[in-house]
């Protein structure tokens, strides 16, 4: 029997923003201005007899189909989902895309695209959910190729746990890069980017997982509590001709240089300290309070974002960020402040700006950002 295809429903989000930067530079400020304009999500829903199929597709300047997946029903506790698909991690992962739908403008730094903790999409998962005393449990089991393509001994896995009830939402997440004997590889060369995984491009091969916790409260009905912790141990080997090639073409400041070089005078491939075993760590705190009006709602938040990347540089082109590689031991904060105005729930202007804070030349520095970003998403049936 042939089955029908049919359109369930369609969503489309788009937005558009502006952020201006002033990012520090050997003691002086250099304004840098982003613009982001037309970018929108057209999400598909689709149904073949009984199964849906997802897809979520991005433009317009470059399309591309950024999920694709179906899914297979068991029964709640069992089912497998395969295709590419926004890993189930945190809070945060799976809705980045639904630009309206949650408070601020930036993710949280583990899924900043400058310096991502984990691969944020995965190919397989199987997931499943069930009610208990405390509120409905759901679980989801996820694996796919390494993130610098298929390796025959690498065999990642992401896990993730949670609990939710009307006022809260707790769980943990995990990833490990292989549970087998195997390593990752970055997803990119070096001067070609940000990677679109954990492994850095200076790296020959690496081993790393990451484990945390997260918590949702909405203790009434208009204030949100949002939390998070993430860890990631790397253990992982520098390429020695990558890392003369930072030194030489990057700019690395004094204390990344001593940590590639160590306490040799020279700087050949053969004074490369090739080692590189390190943590980077996560956590943020957000809060918002939501006051209703006859003109719709406006939303206030207040955020506190933390990280620690001790071997990633500032060099975005050579796979660094302008934040955790700024500072001499990788350390920054940074506090956020703004508002979400709703005038229909379909629309969302948020306005707000952050103050990054951290240790440069031995010496704390701290610069502001400011962002403005209009949002919205409809439906068809």
């Amino acid at each position: 029997m042939r089955k029908a295809i049919c359109i369930r429903e369609s969503s489309i989000f788009s937005h558009a923003r502006f952020i201006s930067h002033f990012y520090p530079r050997l003691q002086a400020a250099k304004p840098d201005v982003e613009l982001v304009l037309k970018l929108f999500y057209l999400i598909l829903t689709h149904s073949i007899g009984t199964r849906p199929i997802l897809f979520n597709i991005q433009g317009p300047d470059s399309f591309e189909i950024i999920n694709g997946y179906g899914n297979k029903k068991i029964s709640d506790m069992v089912q497998f989902q395969m295709g590419r698909q926004w890993r189930r991690f945190g809070l945060f992962n799976e809705k980045l895309d639904q630009t309206p739908t949650f408070l601020g403008i930036e993710p949280p730094e583990l899924f900043d695209k400058d310096h991502l903790m984990l691969p944020r999409t995965t190919i397989a998962t199987v997931h499943g959910k069930k009610e208990t005393p405390i509120g409905i449990f759901t679980y989801a089991f996820s694996t796919e190729n390494d993130e610098g393509g298929a390796k025959k001994d690498v065999i990642p896995l992401g896990l993730d746990f949670r609990v939710k009830q009307d006022k809260y939402k707790v769980g943990v997440s995990g990833f490990f890069s292989s549970i087998s004997s195997g390593k990752s590889t970055s997803t990119v060369s070096l001067s070609s980017g940000s990677p679109k995984g954990g492994v850095l491009p200076w790296m020959s091969e690496d081993k790393y997982n990451v484990f945390g916790g997260f918590l949702e409260a909405t203790p009434t009905r208009t204030l949100l509590i949002q939390a998070a912790y993430w860890t990631a141990s790397h253990k992982a080997v520098r390429d020695p001709d990558s890392v003369v090639t930072l030194y030489n073409e990057a700019g690395i400041n004094a204390a990344q240089e001593a940590r590639f070089f160590g306490s040799s005078a020279t700087r050949t491939a053969a004074d490369v300290v090739t080692k590189a075993d390190y943590d980077v760590s996560t956590w943020y705190l957000r809060l918002g309070y939501t006051v209703p009006t006859e003109i719709g709602t406006f939303t206030p938040y207040l955020f506190l974002d933390w990280m620690e990347n001790p071997e990633t540089i500032q060099n975005k082109e050579y796979g660094g960020d302008n934040e955790a590689g700024f500072a001499d031991d990788g350390k920054f904060s940074k506090p956020s402040i703004g508002v979400v105005y709703k005038p229909i729930n379909e629309v969302a202007i948020k306005f707000d700006g952050s103050t990054h804070s951290q240790k440069f030349n031995g010496k704390t520095e701290t610069y502001p950002e400011v962002r403005f970003d209009i949002s919205y998403s409809f439906k068809l049936k």
